[in-house]
């Protein structure tokens, strides 16, 4: 569906050319991935405007059919209508285009699935749902149906799962591969898995270091993308051998290998191989990633820093660099409550615990420099702009 969209209009590349996006599930060996949506790999290729204008036919075709077999899968039991020449009509055609489709979270034939997914709920549940897609809070939610907060929350985890899991299951996906789905989606939601996959996941990229840290996220785009990555690959796994790994690799990866992880348990040895061997891959086969995602982020910065009467390296190196630490250190301090409420180990819930305490201290500095920063800022325009930039938070610090 992503890439039907993708391929909708004619781009043109020069000399006649135009550009044309397939997923990589369909690629031949020696193809390589150039485009990322939403963790799915898409392989872009220049062809003339013939072969564009030929593989948009076998693209429609194609696209018509599975409609038409989606179509029939739902609609099995509901009688046929006809049109005034007494012709059948098809539910597809009979409504025009929405430019909705071209995301997948808000496709038709998702929708479909999704209504005959509610039409299944019990009462009390089917109206959580419903409010809660249409943005209402847990609390308001609770008022509404008469049940307490935490019920709100509960039976909407579980309603979530269950309906993404109705959703996402098309016949293609094997059980682990829906699991990570669904498991992804909550965790986009809720910010953790329940199987603790992104905890495990964080805990190799610290292993790793700061430094390869970033060389990582470099070559998977962004920290998200590499954290789906990890993700996935525990959950769902692979079919190779650790000494198959090991004999893909590079010899300086695999020094990095014995130096850091050959000590720590199983899931983390392969975890790292599969990742190091990714990572190659992609250094071997994409130019170095330093176009759109990052180009895009320096002018955000850029804007942000206009915007708010400063320069872009104050912004930066003042500013938003604090704000990043400040995430970062919740985010470890939310994992390293979570080991500490999971291990069963007196020595690993202490050493947890002093972690934490370190942080929090690490993160009250942070947080009065960052007001200090601010107030100095502040103090240094002129006294109508510092009342129109900061008007709304005069009453709460911007050190969220």
């Amino acid at each position: 569906m992503t890439a039907y969209w993708l391929n909708f209009k004619k781009k043109r590349t020069g000399d006649g050319k135009y550009c044309y996006f397939y997923p990589y599930t369909r690629c031949e060996i020696d193809d390589t991935p150039t485009f990322f949506i939403d963790g799915k790999q898409y392989v872009r290729i220049e062809v003339s405007e013939a072969e564009y204008m030929a593989l948009r036919e076998m693209d429609d075709e194609e696209y018509n059919d599975e409609r038409s077999v989606h179509n029939k899968r739902w609609t099995a039991n509901v009688p046929r209508l006809a049109n005034e020449d007494g012709d059948a009509i098809d539910f597809w055609t009979d409504r025009a285009e929405d430019k909705r489709t071209h995301y997948i979270e808000d496709d038709i034939c998702e929708a479909m699935d999704r209504r005959v997914a509610e039409g299944a709920l019990p009462p009390l549940e089917r109206r959580i749902y419903h409010a809660d897609r249409a943005g209402f809070t847990q609390s308001e939610i609770a008022k509404m149906v008469g049940v307490d907060q935490a019920t709100v929350s509960r039976k909407s985890d579980r309603l979530y799962d269950r309906m993404n899991a109705v959703r996402l299951h098309d016949g293609e996906r094997t059980r682990k591969e829906l699991a990570f789905e669904i498991g992804w989606e909550s965790f986009l939601r809720n910010g953790n898995m329940k199987n603790d996959a992104d905890l495990r996941a964080v805990i190799f990229q610290l292993l790793c270091g700061e430094a390869f840290l970033e060389t990582l996220q470099k070559w998977f785009c962004s920290p998200r993308e590499l954290l789906r990555y990890s993700v996935r690959y525990l959950m769902v796994g692979g079919k190779e051998t650790k000494e198959e790994l090991l004999a893909e690799i590079s010899d300086p990866a695999r020094e990095f290998y014995r130096q850091t992880f050959a000590e720590e348990p199983n899931w983390l040895q392969m975890l790292c191989l599969r990742v190091f061997r990714e990572l190659e891959r992609r250094v071997l086969t994409m130019p170095e990633p330093s176009g759109n995602v990052f180009h895009g982020m320096e002018q955000a910065v850029q804007e942000l820093a206009e915007r708010r009467r400063m320069t872009y390296d104050f912004y930066l190196d003042e500013i938003l660099s604090r704000k990043y630490e400040l995430r970062r250190i919740r985010q470890i301090c939310a994992f390293a409550k979570r080991i500490a409420a999971k291990t069963r180990k007196s020595e690993v819930r202490l050493t947890m615990r002093r972690e934490i305490a370190q942080m929090a201290q690490e993160r009250l500095k942070i947080q009065q420099e960052l007001k200090g920063v601010i107030e100095a800022h502040r103090t240094s325009l002129p006294p109508e702009v510092a009342a129109k930039l900061y008007k709304k938070t005069s009453r709460k610090t911007d050190v969220s």
